[in-house]
């Protein structure tokens, strides 16, 4: 009876032994395969962080690129030109005590008046045009969006309708006193100058001039930061313009 009781808790005993060895040998199994597995797990984390931040900083420079080539190429030299206009219609007006041409539909208008307007048309302000006409249609690949900004369109036409009108000033001399409506059809455009052109190309200026800062500010985070060694995780690109928001009419517009 004593024996047969003895077998049964010897068993036990055996099992339990049994048990505790094979927990602590899982546990060292755990252990070892952590150990392998860890800097293998986090030498895959960090390539692939390493890659990420040089896509985002390719990607950048790339954008960096773009958004400078807008400047150089487009917006800067229109914004220039625009605003070279701008000071020579201050300057016009200054001289004429700020009277403009062909304001006043009771007025009837002069040879010397429209001398005078057709000089500064012909020498200073159809040359600022077309020089913008041309930097517009030759750099039309950097305009800001998918499609032609309506203020470009609209310069643009201006332009053309001026040309159409100075062919004719060769063989049409001021002669006498015309009234305000013959004065605008021989010597103003048929397309006005856009109201909103000012306005827009000077935001789209500062606006990618303010673009350019942060991109180059943020290269050079992530330029010093891999000298020193350390690893930069970039934010969300920079908000791209919304050209369609832009077209507003300006203060102060530049008029021929």
């Amino acid at each position: 009876m004593g024996s047969g009781l003895l077998a049964p808790c010897i068993m036990i005993v055996s099992t339990a032994a049994a048990q505790q060895q094979g927990a602590v040998q899982q546990s060292t199994d755990i252990g070892q395969a952590l150990a392998i597995g860890l800097p293998i797990t986090a030498g895959i984390v960090g390539y692939f962080i390493t890659y990420w931040n040089d896509w985002r900083l390719e990607r950048r420079k790339g954008e960096l690129k773009f958004v400078s080539d807008q400047l150089q190429y487009l917006y800067g030299p229109v914004f220039a030109l625009n605003s070279a206009g701008g000071q020579a219609v201050d300057a016009l007006l200054k001289r004429r005590n700020n009277k403009g041409f062909f304001l006043d539909a009771t007025q009837r208008y002069g040879e010397e008046e429209i001398r005078e307007y057709r000089l500064w048309m012909s020498e200073v302000f159809m040359p600022i045009n077309i020089r913008i006409e041309k930097v517009i249609t030759e750099n039309a690949h950097l305009i800001e969006g998918t499609s032609m900004p309506a203020s470009f369109g609209d310069m643009l036409a201006h332009v053309a309708s001026y040309k159409a009108v100075m062919k004719t000033w060769p063989d049409n001399p001021p002669k006498g006193e015309i009234d305000h409506e013959e004065a605008l059809q021989k010597n103003t455009a048929l397309l006005p100058f856009p109201r909103a052109f000012p306005g827009y190309v000077t935001k789209m200026f500062n606006d990618l001039k303010e673009r350019q800062a942060r991109l180059l500010g943020l290269i050079g985070q992530k330029t010093m930061a891999d000298s020193a060694g350390t690893k930069v995780a970039f934010g969300s690109m920079p908000t791209p313009l919304d050209p369609t928001t832009l077209d507003t009419p300006s203060n102060s517009p530049r008029v021929p």
